[in-house]
C-alpha cells in the first residue's frame, strides 16, 4: 500500500546499516600495518545518510535529555578516549601514520553501535500502534525540517544529498574503466586492466583503447635506485604481528603483503626488492620528476612484449640523461594526465591482490 512502501524501505535500510556496521567494525579490527580503521571512520556518515530521518528523531531524543545526561556522555566520551590513547600501542609500525589504532577502534564501535541501537529501534516490530505513530511523526517532522533548512523542493533536497554519493561513485568506477587504479576504492582487488592484459569481464582492450587509458602499455621494472621507482611496491608482509605472521606461514598460504605507498618510503624496504611492472605513463611521472630533482639514478627495465632479451637501461648522470637512454621515459606528463592516470604496480606472475 501507500503508507508500506516508505515503511518497507525503512527497515530494509536499517538492515543494510546493521550488516554494514559489522562488517565495518570486523574489518576494522586488524591492528596495524593493515589500518583499515580509518577507511571505516570515513564510513560511518555515509551510514547516516541511509537513515536520516531515523537518526534525526534518535539525537532529538537524546538533546532532549536532562544536562546530567549529556553531561555523563561526554564524560563517559572523553574517559574512553583518553583511556585507549594511553593503552595504544608504541611498537607497531604503520604507514601512513593514522592515529591511535585503539582510539580509532573505539571511536568505530561507538559510532556504528549508535547507529545500530538507532536502526534495531526501528527494525524490531515490538512497538505499541501509539509509538509507532509517534515515531511515524517524528520522522515526518524531521524530513518537513530537513526541507524547511535547505529551503528547496523535496527533489532538490535528495539530488544534493546524492551529490556525494555519486561523486564517490565515478571515482569508485575509475578502476574499472582503466582510468586510474591509485588511489582506488577497490582494496585488495585481484582485477587486472594493466599492460594490454585485461581480466575484466566487460572491459576489454578495444574499451580501454576507445576511452584512452594510460593503463596500456607497461613496463617492467627489473632494478633501480631510484627511491619513487624501487618503493612503487612494498611488501608489508615482515612488518606484522608474529603471531599474524606464524598462523600464514602454518597454514601454507602466500607470505605477501603489497602495497603501493602515495608518497616515497621513508626508511629501509622491509624485503628485497622484487621486480614489478607499471604502466608507462606511470613510469613517466616518477621519471621526469626525478630528473629534475636528481642528479644520479638509473633503472634496467624491458618491455613485456619484448621478452626476456629485451632488458634495457635508462641513466640519469651528473643531471643529464645519458645518450642510451630513451627520452620518451622522462617526458613529462600533461595537466589531465597527471590528475586522472594514476597506477599502482602490478605483476602478472605473482601477488594478483594489490592495495
Amino acid at each position: 500500500s501507500e503508507h508500506s512502501r516508505p515503511a518497507t524501505a525503512s527497515l530494509i535500510l536499517c538492515g543494510c546499516v546493521l550488516v554494514g556496521g559489522v562488517f565495518h567494525v570486523v574489518i576494522a579490527l586488524p591492528p596495524p600495518p593493515m589500518s583499515v580503521y580509518p577507511f571505516s571512520m570515513l564510513m560511518a556518515p555515509m551510514y547516516v545518510m541511509l537513515i536520516p530521518a531515523e537518526t534525526g528523531a534518535a539525537l532529538r531524543a537524546l538533546l532532549g535529555r536532562p544536562a546530567s545526561v549529556h553531561a555523563a556522555i561526554i564524560a563517559a566520551a572523553a574517559a574512553a578516549a583518553a583511556a585507549t590513547h594511553m593503552l595504544s600501542g608504541t611498537d607497531r609500525f604503520e604507514y601512513p601514520p593514522y592515529l591511535s589504532y585503539e582510539f580509532g577502534i573505539c571511536w568505530i564501535v561507538f559510532a556504528f553501535g549508535g547507529l545500530a541501537v538507532v536502526a534495531l529501534a526501528n527494525v524490531i516490530p515490538a512497538r505499541t500502534d501509539k509509538h509507532a505513530n509517534m515515531h511515524a511523526r517524528a520522522r515526518a517532522t524531521d524530513a518537513a525540517d530537513a526541507v524547511g533548512s535547505f529551503g528547496l523542493p523535496t527533489t532538490r533536497v535528495r539530488f544534493a544529498m546524492l551529490l556525494p554519493a555519486i561523486a564517490l561513485g565515478i571515482v569508485g568506477a575509475l578502476p574499472y574503466l582503466g582510468v586510474r587504479t591509485h588511489v582506488a576504492f577497490a582494496m585488495f582487488s585481484n582485477l587486472r586492466i594493466e599492460g594490454g592484459q585485461s581480466n575484466h569481464f566487460l572491459v576489454k582492450r578495444t574499451l580501454l583503447d576507445a576511452l584512452g587509458s594510460g593503463a596500456l602499455r607497461s613496463v617492467e621494472v627489473l632494478e633501480t635506485d631510484l627511491p619513487s621507482l624501487r618503493s612503487a611496491q612494498v611488501d608489508l608482509f615482515p612488518l606484522l604481528p608474529a603471531a599474524t605472521r606464524s598462523a600464514v606461514v602454518g597454514l601454507n598460504l602466500t607470505s605477501e603483503f603489497y602495497i603501493a605507498p602515495p608518497n616515497a618510503w621513508p626508511t629501509a624496504l622491509p624485503a628485497p626488492f622484487r621486480p614489478f611492472m607499471l604502466p608507462l605513463i606511470e613510469v613517466r611521472r616518477r621519471v621526469a620528476k626525478a630528473a629534475s630533482a636528481l642528479p644520479d639514478f638509473y633503472f634496467r627495465y624491458r618491455y613485456p612484449e619484448d621478452g626476456a632479451d629485451g632488458e634495457r637501461e635508462y641513466r640519469h648522470a651528473r643531471g643529464l640523461r645519458t645518450a642510451e637512454s630513451d627520452p620518451a621515459l622522462a617526458e613529462p606528463l600533461s595537466f589531465l594526465q597527471a590528475v586522472f592516470h594514476r597506477y599502482r604496480p602490478f605483476h602478472t606472475a605473482y601477488s594478483p591482490c594489490r592495495h
